[in-house]
């Protein structure tokens, strides 16, 4: 199912919200830990634009994926997910692993932790309570885009 994901300050974990089927534009969750696959980070440069210029922090961020897997959810909520997302996330064959973070007085993009450049793709992300970790990621640190 295509999601979008981002921190939920309020209650402290992920919120998902579906972008297909029939709870689409819906918030069908809240976890502190999923997995997306083949995700796209999004920014959008009104809202950003907003948190810099008054300080009130909106949703304007977040990645965009296939749900794979979630933790930590109600039974009401998990009654919403489809059959194939009941697993928790695994990594194990994941060839790198980098927190990537968002900051909006950094720039419009999330960016690797320890390179600080951005990132904007990735095969696979893993979302911990409050940080995202990436694994295979499209665009590896040091590389030119």
């Amino acid at each position: 199912m295509r999601s979008f994901v981002y921190w939920n300050i309020h209650k402290k974990k992920w919120s998902v919200k579906a972008l297909e089927g029939d709870w689409k534009g819906k918030v069908i969750a809240h976890a502190p830990t999923i997995r997306l696959d083949n995700v796209r980070f999004c920014v959008q440069e009104g809202g950003r634009d907003r948190v810099l210029k008054d300080g009130q922090k909106n949703v304007h961020a977040g990645v965009v994926g296939d749900l794979v897997s979630i933790l930590g959810i109600s039974e009401e909520e998990m009654g919403l997910m489809p059959p194939s997302i009941n697993k928790p996330p695994t990594l194990e064959s994941a060839p790198y692993l980098a927190p990537v973070h968002y900051v909006p007085a950094l720039g419009p993009y999330f960016f690797w932790e320890d390179t600080m450049r951005p990132v904007t793709e990735a095969k696979v992300a893993t979302f911990e309570p409050d940080k995202i970790v990436l694994a295979a990621p499209v665009d590896e640190p040091g590389e030119d885009a």
